[in-house]
């Protein structure tokens, strides 16, 4: 028996199965598969900050019907047009492909006719936020990074929809040649207040738990008893004289404990990783490790910067980075976001075809496609999507809980109800 043999000519003349448009059921199987894990992995980068979380999003539209698609970000040329990632037009609605348009964008266009949509956004719940700035001649530095960040802070916290209110307690002309001066938008013309800022003058040292309580009623009226609470103490000492407990029994007590009921504590101090190893500062340039202040920040929740780091800024217009950015997204995190959508009722003879619902969430790099899944089991930390639960959209807690996302936009096609 001769071996079989295939000529150059007959090779060039014989159509592949895919040139047909018929895929066999298993490969299409492993397609469907790869596409729903690379949406997940698109989502991941976008949502969850995933420097790189997979090799990128099978584009979806005419070329899918052809058999052969463009894999959006794995830089290389899939389907042979010369166009790769996200230059090919296939990959224009495809997760990172987005036009970004004044750091927002646009919500992605699903591959149906879209008739009608439902959403929710980050909007309507109130920040109130007190700041307590150590005004010594030591925090120089620390007070011009305050004064520098402080506005690209508060833009932030407004982009995502945050309702804030934010109070400074400190010395205006302390900090040696720096002064704790917040200009616009926050902060009013030659340091005056502004519609969302209220300032109260009064050194701050190692005493910024003691002003919090004592100056309470300075800046009280400014306050909501509704609004999250969450307190900033920025200092290279500790606090003298008091303890957690005292700090948190005093608080609680402010207004029979309607307005501090629930709160958090941020410290921006003396701490890191020499403090483990027995630095007595906590860091090489704090005058003291602010050891009553991450007590409070492990009894509340919060979170504990080191004062000596060096990179507080925010890097880009919106995307914040840093200490900044990371207290940013801790505060954003507060804000609520619905994670349940009833399905609308439509008029006429039409419904919601529950095969063609698309939704979108926007963050600070912009917005994605969430994907779906078949139920409320898939969901976990590392597979952020959606599931219908019922007549209802329901959002897997790690996108409704991811920090950078600011609004969920739900897009659905509808079917004709057959009497």
């Amino acid at each position: 028996m001769s071996a079989r043999t295939h000529s150059p000519a007959s090779l060039t003349h014989r159509r592949p199965f895919w040139a047909c448009g018929w895929i066999p059921p298993v490969l299409a199987r492993l397609v469907a598969q790869r596409h729903r894990l690379a949406a997940a992995i698109a989502l991941c980068s976008a949502l969850l900050g995933g420097a790189a979380c997979g090799p990128g999003v099978i584009a979806e539209g005419s070329a899918s019907s052809r058999g052969t698609k463009e894999v959006c970000g794995d830089q290389r040329d899939n389907d042979g047009d010369s166009a790769i990632d996200c230059a090919d037009p296939e990959c224009a609605s495809a997760p990172g492909c987005a036009k970004i348009v004044g750091g927002l964008g646009t919500p992605l266009q699903p591959p149906w006719q879209s008739c009608g949509e439902v959403g929710g956004d980050r909007g309507h719940t109130p920040v109130d936020m007190i700041w307590a700035v150590d005004g010594s001649a030591s925090m120089g530095d620390e007070i011009a990074k305050v004064v520098h960040n402080i506005n690209n802070f508060a833009g932030y916290m407004l982009g995502l929809r945050a309702d804030l209110h934010l109070v400074m307690l400190g010395d205006k002309q302390s900090g040696g040649q720096e002064k704790l001066c917040v200009p616009p938008p926050l902060g009013g013309v030659n340091c005056q207040d502004g519609e969302r800022y209220r300032h109260i003058q009064r050194y701050v040292g190692n005493d910024a738990l003691r002003q919090i309580v004592g100056l309470y009623p300075e800046y009280s009226t400014f306050l909501r008893s509704n609004a999250k609470k969450v307190l900033v103490v920025v200092s290279d000492s500790n606090a003298e004289g008091v303890t957690p407990d005292w700090f948190d029994q005093q608080l609680r007590a402010l207004e029979g404990g309607a307005m501090f009921n629930n709160y958090l504590v941020h410290s921006i101090v003396g701490y890191g990783e020499r403090s483990s190893l027995g630095h007595p500062r906590g860091c090489p340039s704090a005058a003291a490790e602010g050891t009553t202040y991450l007590a409070l920040s492990d009894k509340t929740g919060g979170t504990k910067f080191s004062i000596c780091a060096s990179f507080w800024d925010q890097a880009g217009e919106g995307l914040p980075s840093g200490i900044f950015g990371e207290l940013g997204r801790s505060v954003a995190g507060l804000v609520d976001i619905p994670c349940r959508y009833p399905l609308p009722k439509l008029e006429g003879k039409r419904a919601v075809d529950t095969a063609q619902i698309q939704v979108n969430a926007e963050g600070d790099r912009g917005w994605v496609v969430v994907p779906r899944h078949a139920d409320g089991a898939s969901c976990s930390a590392n597979a952020p999507g959606w599931y219908l639960d019922g007549d209802a959209v329901r959002i897997c807690p790690s996108v409704c809980k991811a920090l950078a996302v600011a609004q969920i936009k739900l897009l659905f096609g509808c079917t004709a109800v057959v009497e």
